[in-house]
C-alpha cells in the first residue's frame, strides 16, 4: 500500500491505525505501507547503479550539548548489530569521527545503505535547516558546527537503495502543496535515495536497537525496505514492547 498523504495526515503513522472487529489489530498486520511524500516524487527516477554492496553506518557521536542532546546509551550497540547483519563492506563512523564534514569526505554516493543513529532536529519554519546532530567539527572542542543540514544533503547525489534515520522526528515537520512533508526524509529522497526510513515522533532508545536489528536482518536476506520494516514491527508486537509508541514512529518513504 503506497500512501500519498495530504496536509496533517503526514503526521499520522498509518501502520498504527487500529482495525476493530472480532480480532482487533493494527493495520501493519494486514498490509505493507510505504509513504510517498507527493506525486512529484515519482517524476524522476534515480540511477540504479549503486555502491557495490557497501554500507555506511554513522552514530554514537560526541554530544555538542548533553542537556539538549543527551547521549543515546544504546547507539553503539545498534551500530554493532547492524554491522554484523550486513557483513562485509561496512564502514562505521562513530564518536569524534562522526562530524558533519564526513558527508563530503566519505563520498556517500558510493554506498548502497546509509544508516544514522543519532539525534535529529526538524525545523518547521525553515525545513531545509532541519538537521542531523553529529559531533562538533572544525575546531572542536573550541567550536565548529555539529549539524548536517537538509540543504547540504540535497546537494550531494546519492545512489542508495536505503537511508535510515534512526532518530527522533527525522521525517519532517512542515508540509507544502505539491511537495508534501519537507525535511530530512524529503532531502534524502531528492538527493537520490530510493527509500528512506525515518521517525515521525520520539523514538525509544532502549528498544530501537532491537527493532533495527530485526529490520536489517530482513534487509540482509534481500527483503525490500518496506517489507523488512513491516516484519520488524510485527515482531515487536509479540514482545513486551507491543505498544505503537515503541515501533510505530518509523515509516518507509519511497520515490
Amino acid at each position: 500500500m503506497i500512501v500519498v498523504p495530504d496536509g496533517p495526515l503526514h503526521q499520522l503513522g498509518f501502520q498504527t491505525l487500529p482495525i476493530y472487529g472480532p480480532h482487533p489489530h493494527y493495520w501493519v498486520g494486514d498490509v505493507t505501507v510505504s509513504i510517498a511524500p507527493s506525486f512529484g516524487a515519482f517524476r524522476t527516477e534515480s540511477p540504479r547503479t549503486a555502491g557495490k554492496g557497501r554500507s555506511l553506518l554513522i552514530g554514537d557521536p560526541i554530544s555538542p550539548d548533553p542537556k539538549l542532546f543527551p547521549r543515546f546509551d544504546f547507539s553503539a550497540d545498534e551500530i554493532a548489530r547492524i554491522a554484523e547483519r550486513l557483513g562485509s563492506g561496512v564502514t562505521k563512523i562513530m564518536q569524534r569521527d562522526a562530524r558533519p564534514e564526513i558527508w563530503d569526505e566519505r563520498s556517500p554516493g558510493d554506498f548502497d545503505i546509509i544508516h544514522f543513529s543519532t539525534h535529529a532536529e526538524a525545523n518547521q519554519q525553515s525545513p531545509l535547516d532541519s538537521s542531523i546532530i553529529l559531533s562538533p567539527g572544525g575546531g572542536w572542542p573550541g567550536g565548529g558546527d555539529f549539524r548536517l543540514y537538509a540543504r547540504k544533503i540535497v546537494d550531494v547525489p546519492l545512489h542508495a537503495k536505503l537511508v535510515t534515520l534512526s532518530a527522533c522526528r527525522s521525517s519532517g515537520a512542515r508540509t507544502y502543496a505539491g511537495e508534501g512533508l519537507v525535511g530530512l526524509a524529503w532531502a534524502f529522497l531528492l538527493a537520490g535515495s530510493r527509500n528512506v526510513v525515518a521517525g515521525l515522533w520520539n523514538v525509544a532508545d532502549e528498544t530501537t536497537p532491537q527493532l533495527m536489528d530485526s529490520f536489517y536482518a530482513g534487509i540482509a536476506k534481500g527483503a525490500e525496505p518496506a517489507e523488512a520494516l513491516r516484519d520488524a514491527q510485527r515482531a515487536m508486537l509479540l514482545t513486551e514492547y507491543a505498544k505503537p509508541y515503541y515501533w510505530g514512529p518509523f515509516q518507509c518513504y519511497r520515490r
